[in-house]
């Protein structure tokens, strides 16, 4: 119901699912499957292409290209990131610009804003990152807490869980740090 209702130049997209690519006028090679995936999704000439959303509100309100969404809510508010992969239920939910960020897991960088060229996998991992950069954590929760700080590496559950700020740190193991 409503999918592609909007279209009028766009080519080769795929929509399927209620609400789905609704928006969209001009769009290349988007694909948007379930409920409104890539609802309000727009851009200007050729600036929405590629893009790939699977899930219930996924990629939402994306603008640009290069983004891959699956799971509910995943990459759900980002508006110009690019390049980026969200798998997992809110995964990079609130991205907003953040560019070349992987997360794969429940929540994974959920909060993150405007931080770039970030990887999270596993559950809650970078969970509070709002714009920090470089950072890579891997296991449940790692780096949980963490919000701004920049190439962090943190493996292993809860592993720099309580970092808020810190910059180039390495923790390795269960609770390190």
């Amino acid at each position: 119901y409503s999918s592609m209702d909007s279209a009028t130049t766009a080519t080769g997209n795929t929509a399927v699912g209620s609400y789905s690519l609704t928006a969209m006028k001009t769009g290349v090679n988007n694909t948007a499957l379930g409920n409104a995936a890539m609802f309000e999704a727009v851009g200007t000439g050729t600036n929405l292409q590629q893009n790939t959303a699977v899930g219930n509100d996924a990629l939402r309100v994306t603008r640009y290209y290069g983004n891959t969404a699956i799971g509910s809510l995943a990459l759900r508010s980002d508006t110009s990131g690019l390049y980026n992969s969200a798998i997992g239920y809110e995964a990079m939910r609130l991205n907003l610009s953040g560019t070349n960020n992987t997360a794969t897991g429940h929540q994974s960088l959920m909060n993150n804003g405007t931080g770039n060229n970030n990887t999270a996998i596993g559950r809650n991992s970078l969970l509070a990152n709002t714009s920090g950069s470089g950072n890579t954590a891997v296991g449940v929760n790692a780096l949980f807490n963490h919000k701004t700080g920049n190439n962090n590496i943190a493996m292993g559950y809860n592993a720099l869980s309580n970092s808020r700020d810190g910059n180039h740190n390495i923790a390795i193991g269960t609770n390190a740090m």
